[in-house]
């Protein structure tokens, strides 16, 4: 297994995902669909934020990953368009470094998934804690969303866990040969 650093409330409370000032941080809306409870003011989640991103750095600076995965999920359709489907099962996203992307997005294929390359989402414009914590630290990184419907029993997390399993520990033995390979 990995460690795992989770936030305890969805990103239509607070989305960690986005930089601190960003638009969105807390959503008025989501895909049309008005969340009035965000109205509140907002100091408070923020603080969450806040505390979220200090305490994944304080762990990351003691403990220093081989690999950050970050895991995160997307709706089979989006309310505005309910007839259009999103075909990808996954959605693999990266900003500067794809390194990691361009090993596991054949890995993927050949597995039979469909997955999406900065598809439904690209990393290039929601990757806060991927740039914060890995781009920044020069850390390699997998950044992952799953379709929601695919995830939604426990035999679908289970899946999708099995199908992700070799997936990641290619990206780490494919970095720890490189490291290796440095050292000599």
């Amino acid at each position: 297994g990995y460690p795992a650093f989770l936030a305890n409330v969805s990103r239509l409370v607070i989305d960690f995902n986005r930089e601190a000032d960003a638009p969105g941080l807390i959503a008025k809306a989501s895909d049309g669909i008005a969340i009035p409870g965000n109205a509140c003011d907002g100091r408070t989640r923020i603080g969450w934020w806040h505390d979220y991103h200090d305490m994944l750095g304080q762990r990351i600076a003691a403990n220093r990953p081989n690999l950050i995965v970050s895991l995160h999920s997307f709706t089979p359709h989006l309310a505005e368009r309910p007839h259009e489907e999103r075909p990808w099962e996954i959605g693999i996203l990266y900003n500067r470094d794809d390194r990691t992307a361009r090993i596991a997005l054949p890995l993927l294929k050949v597995a039979g998934v469909v997955a999406g390359d900065q598809l439904p989402y690209s990393g290039k414009l929601l990757n806060a804690t991927m740039n914060m914590h890995a781009e920044a630290n020069a850390i390699s990184y997998l950044g992952i969303e799953v379709r929601q419907d695919l995830i939604a029993d426990d035999a679908g997390v289970a899946h999708w866990a099995n199908l992700l399993r070799p997936v990641i520990a290619a990206c780490l033995d494919h970095f720890a040969r490189e490291r290796e390979a440095g050292s000599r």
